[in-house]
């Protein structure tokens, strides 16, 4: 199981039509929980796949609706000291 919570910037644009789009931006917040598996490659450093139920948050601008929820596969290579 792992879990983690984190700060950081995002951005992005979307259309809505012709001539509309709207630009989100701020410094959001997140947290991530779910179940996942380490595979040992060589030298400590080891394959990591998780599947995660996300969560974030536009903290800049509270007044906007601007959180969304969604559940991530991710990779990754870590390294244990």
């Amino acid at each position: 199981m792992d879990a983690n919570i984190g700060f950081g910037r995002l951005w992005y644009s979307y259309d809505e039509g012709w001539f509309a789009s709207n630009d989100v931006n701020g410094s959001m917040f997140n947290f991530a929980v779910g179940p996942g598996l380490d595979f040992r490659l060589k030298n400590g450093f080891y394959l990591e796949l998780l599947v995660q139920y996300l969560y974030m948050r536009n903290i800049s601008f509270p007044e906007q609706t601007s959180a969304g929820n969604s559940v991530i596969p991710s990779i990754g290579v870590i390294r244990h000291f």
